[in-house]
């Protein structure tokens, strides 16, 4: 784009001079040419390091939802170790564009892209902040659907360089929830002093975006979090409560009534699993079933109520398993596997 010419004007012991240029001409960066809508598709979508092309997992970088959609930048992503294909997004994360579904042989897609644009800011306002059930449910009212960052801090890691993720206690004391490209957020986000889990609420200007910092009760007492759009639109946040355990007069001494437990029964259907040393008598699939069966016996003895991925010898996919947990939403799972 021509931009048009620059004046220039100096003056110089008594002496003036002024000249114009014949115009400046704005080059386009390469990776803008086309603009490009990445959109989440899956029911979440892992982030990634955008400054790397590496398939490195790191808990310190949050999810997104289904719907988030930014801009994408430059091209596609393609990491030679793992194989795998990445979008990148705006705010400088990147999320797969498919990824492996076992036991299926084909890949889950996770994102999609398209020819469009999205604004550039975004405008954000609690709507709700309402404890029901086992969960704290904050609510958000959103101009468009924007990337989030979800940060538990402090937190103190082995050694984060070389990828150990190992903690020997949990420090974290406040969630930052960074809503990018927001100018300002908007409505009552004070936290009720019967909260359970949340002590008090602070809007902290940040780069490119506003930060609600959510301070705990107690200090590394944090349980998990969800986020999705709801049938309105609005963004929700969802917190699980701590739960009170009670002593009981039973053979474990535990009340576990109106506790929700998810036994995820590993392998199964098409995925026998590990063979062991019998493996034509009894593959880890079916070893797996036994014990979740058997283990869920003894939770309802204390009064929980248990659920499984699976009841019998069926086929459960990694996708399935992860909206097994999203859509039960029980106070603790227990993956069950023999290796």
């Amino acid at each position: 784009r021509n931009v048009g010419g620059v004046k220039f004007y100096a003056e110089w012991q008594g002496h003036t001079q002024e000249c114009t240029s014949p115009g400046i001409i704005c080059l386009r960066d390469e990776k803008f040419d086309r603009v490009t809508v990445v959109e989440v598709i899956a029911d979440s979508a892992e982030t990634f390091d955008g400054n790397t092309t590496n398939d490195n997992s790191d808990p310190r970088l949050s999810y997104l939802p289904k719907g988030t959609v930014a801009s994408k930048v430059g091209k596609t992503v393609y990491d030679n170790a793992s194989g795998k294909y990445y979008y990148k997004m705006r705010f400088g994360r990147r999320v797969y564009v498919d990824k492996p579904n076992p036991p299926d042989t084909q890949n889950a897609v996770i994102s999609k892209i398209y020819e469009g644009t999205v604004p550039d800011v975004n405008e954000i306002s609690c709507a709700s902040n309402v404890v029901s059930g086992h969960h704290t449910y904050i609510t958000f009212n959103t101009a468009w659907k924007a990337p989030f960052t979800v940060d538990i801090a402090p937190q103190n890691y082995a050694n984060p360089s070389i990828r150990d993720f190992t903690i020997s206690s949990a420090t974290c004391s406040y969630v930052d929830i960074k809503f990018c490209y927001t100018k300002a957020i908007g409505g009552n986000i004070s936290v009720p002093s019967d909260n359970p889990l949340f002590l008090a609420s602070e809007i902290i200007p940040a780069e490119d975006g506003y930060v609600l910092r959510l301070y705990l009760k107690r200090i590394g007492a944090f349980y998990g979090w969800d986020a999705y759009y709801n049938e309105n639109g609005q963004l929700v946040f969802k917190f699980l409560n701590p739960t009170k355990v009670s002593a009981a007069q039973n053979e474990y001494g535990t009340n576990l009534s109106g506790i929700k437990i998810l036994i995820d029964v590993g392998h199964g259907g098409r995925d026998s699993g590990a063979g062991g040393l019998m493996p034509n008598i009894m593959p880890e699939a079916e070893r797996n079933l036994l014990l979740s069966a058997l283990l869920k016996i003894e939770l309802e003895k204390m009064g929980a109520t248990v659920l499984m991925t699976r009841y019998d010898n069926t086929t459960v996919t990694a996708e399935g398993r992860c909206s097994a947990l999203r859509n039960t939403a029980p106070d603790l799972c227990i993956s069950i596997h023999h290796d």
